[in-house]
């Protein structure tokens, strides 16, 4: 028998076996066993049908991998990736195996369950990826969230064996009504819910109470049930051990925070524990289905950490996670509305940003492809160095990645457009868009023909480092800021070049 997925509930290890028809079991202490009851069975069965691909596609920019080019799908249902190569066959497993690690592994969640030996060891597997599943549970208002190992055989063979799958009525509820509602939720229930928490430190209350302006202004946008299940229960782990190069993660089902290479909560991680507060407070259930839009996400959150830890009206206590994607992601930024972040952040949803996209430009492709093309740079960007090395010779993973950065080009011109219809003016209009859209331009523009008199070479210009970034959430911000580069000259001195935001060009 094929093990195809297994996780864990109710301290139970629930199993989902294919020998030629798909079989239920159950761990117990070490025990294996075939009498599950139906409830249990629909369990499985539902979480079983939220990993396996459907046929609502949407089709994206195509892949190449080993200098192979594969078609690309997202399916809107389960948010899976799916792949076909150019005759409309599954890859090849060693293929198959790479694309699945890169775009339906969602490692990130899993940090809690390091110590888990057999997790490991199954972690470590090729065949395997990791998933995270929200389900309710049949005639209970229960929603679970688990962790699952998920063989990369169930996908493989998914397409064959689709309709093998039990129909399970009335496993997937809707979520509205299955919560007390409450009518108001103000700072003073946000506060509390971290004071009363008996897993935070004194220090720690006082540190994560203090974000006044961001309690504010999400109070509109928050699911109260969920926001203060997290407020109220959720640990912070201090870890001196590493992380493959995070300082920092936060887990939605355990409601952990884990602070790495660290013991205690000093000067050095208390940014990164305010990066991950503000992951926090987005719904657990929401933030578990985030693939397409991860690298938006995580842009997003570090921008809203940079907006509301500001330390007076003109000093921002900068964090720079995710540094590598913040030119090309300002201006993908810069397209939505600070209300569509705010709600966005709170419960990640990807169509938001289509609808907000198809108002600009009524193409629906064009739209999942440009949030798409996004996130594979994300992935360029970060994944060179996250992706397990055993999976690609050198040679071959040099040549991917160098594949998905010429992706660039066509982002930065789909942005340029969406931008310039969105505002109606030329990206040359607002100078922080524009120094990022193209740097040398900007430097032609603005610095050879308008200040002529100021003339810095473009070598020393272009080691310039921004020191004001346009608010993209905070509106409070808005018109307190002018964009300020800090420029290092070669005799040692520091060049401010500053240049005033269009107010008219407001979120």
């Amino acid at each position: 028998m094929e093990k195809i997925i297994s996780f864990k509930y109710n301290n139970c290890e629930y199993i989902l076996f294919y020998d030629k028809e798909l079989i239920c079991g159950k761990n117990i202490n070490g025990k294996l066993s075939f009498d599950l009851t139906q409830d249990e069975k629909d369990l499985v069965f539902s979480v079983y049908s939220k990993v396996v691909p459907t046929d609502n596609l949407k089709k994206l920019r195509n892949v190449t991998i080993h200098k192979k080019v594969f078609q690309h799908f997202f399916d809107l249902t389960n948010r899976l990736h799916v792949f076909y190569d150019e005759f409309n066959n599954i890859p090849k497993l060693e293929d198959f195996i790479i694309l699945n690690k890169l775009y339906n592994n969602q490692k990130q969640y899993f940090e809690s369950i390091k110590k888990d030996k057999k997790a490991l060891k199954e972690e470590k597997d090729a065949n395997y990826i990791r998933r995270n599943v929200s389900v309710y549970k049949r005639n209970k208002k229960e929603k679970i969230c688990v962790n699952i190992f998920l063989s990369l055989c169930l996908i493989y063979t998914g397409f064959v064996h689709l309709q093998c799958v039990p129909k399970v009525a009335n496993v997937i509820q809707i979520e509205t009504g299955l919560y007390q509602q409450y009518e108001s939720l103000n700072e003073n229930d946000i506060i509390n819910a971290i004071n009363n928490n008996p897993n935070l430190s004194n220090e720690e209350k006082k540190y994560l109470s203090s974000f006044n302006d961001f309690f504010t202004d999400m109070l509109p946008y928050w699911d109260y049930s969920d926001l203060m299940d997290s407020l109220s229960k959720m640990t912070i782990n201090y870890t001196p051990e590493s992380a493959s190069k995070v300082n920092g993660t936060w887990d939605p089902i355990f409601r952990q925070i884990s602070i790495y290479e660290s013991t205690k909560l000093t000067k050095d991680n208390i940014g990164t524990l305010r990066h991950e507060f503000f992951h926090t407070t987005t719904s657990k259930a929401a933030s578990l289905g985030i693939t397409i839009d991860d690298g938006f996400y995580e842009l997003l959150n570090r921008v809203m950490d940079d907006e509301y830890s500001y330390l007076n009206s003109t000093c921002i206590e900068y964090d720079y996670g995710y540094n590598y994607i913040e030119e090309i992601g300002y201006i993908m930024l810069d397209l939505f509305d600070s209300e569509t972040l705010k709600a966005y952040h709170a419960k990640p949803n990807l169509q938001m940003l289509i609808d907000s996209l198809m108002n600009i430009i009524p193409d629906e492709d064009m739209a999942y492809n440009l949030l798409n093309d996004f996130n594979d740079y994300f992935l360029a960007c970060k994944g060179y160095y996250d992706i397990d090395k055993k999976l690609f010779d050198y040679k071959s993973k040099d040549e991917f990645f160098e594949n998905m950065c010429t992706l660039t080009p066509l982002l930065k011109e789909n942005l340029k457009k969406y931008w310039e219809l969105k505002h109606s003016k030329s990206i040359s209009s607002d100078p922080f868009i524009y120094y990022l859209y193209n740097k040398y331009e900007y430097y032609t523009d603005r610095i050879i023909k308008i200040n002529c008199n100021s003339y810095i070479s473009y070598s020393e210009f272009a080691d310039g480092v921004i020191a004001n970034y346009k608010p993209c959430i905070n509106q409070r911000l808005f018109n307190s800021y002018d964009f300020k580069l800090l420029i290092p000259l070669k005799d040692g001195r520091t060049v401010s070049y500053i240049e005033t935001y269009d107010k008219s060009i407001t979120k």
